[in-house]
């Protein structure tokens, strides 16, 4: 949600943040603030938020938005919008949108449990992976993150993250 005065006061002194998919998660409520809580805001939108908050009280502090370049994860609109492109042939074949490989494409699981959630709740996300040979999800990845930078916005770059427990992905 909003950041604390001690937070503001901590990121005044940092070069520059990161922040990640899951900023603004916790806890599901709303915030009375009004900043938005719920899964269905896109990590996009909660990363600009964090960002603008960050930028208010330190102008010079650089705000990265964390992007992954292994599984296209649905809490960013990039993976939405991918799934729906690979879903969209009526024929149901692939798309080469995301990779598919043997049959089948290459997907993971995350799953969490949402506490504090009003009923408790289990989140099953389902990822698959980012086919990078493909031209169109390599211009979306790249729209992706250029269109949220710019003059008059508060992310100024992004930390790109790939390389973890035995995952190697390169965006060229």
């Amino acid at each position: 949600g909003t950041f604390s005065q001690s937070a503001l006061d901590a990121f005044q002194r940092q070069a520059f943040v990161v922040f990640e998919k899951d900023q603004g998660r916790w806890p599901q409520d709303p915030q009375p603030d009004g900043y938005p809580m719920g899964y269905e805001i896109s990590a996009e939108e909660k990363i600009t938020l964090a960002c603008d908050q960050v930028k208010a009280v330190s102008p010079t502090t650089d705000c990265y938005m964390y992007t992954e370049s292994d599984w296209a994860r649905t809490q960013y609109n990039l993976g939405n919008d991918l799934n729906n492109l690979e879903n969209s042939d009526p024929s149901d074949s692939p798309q080469g949108i995301e990779l598919y490989c043997g049959g089948e494409y290459a997907y993971t699981w995350d799953n969490v449990t949402c506490k504090g959630c009003n009923p408790e709740e289990d989140l099953n996300y389902y990822y698959r992976a980012y086919d990078f040979r493909n031209e169109t999800t390599r211009t979306m990845w790249v729209n992706r993150v250029v269109d949220n930078m710019g003059p008059g916005k508060s992310i100024d770059g992004v930390f790109v993250d790939g390389n973890r427990d035995g995952w190697r992905s390169q965006v060229m």
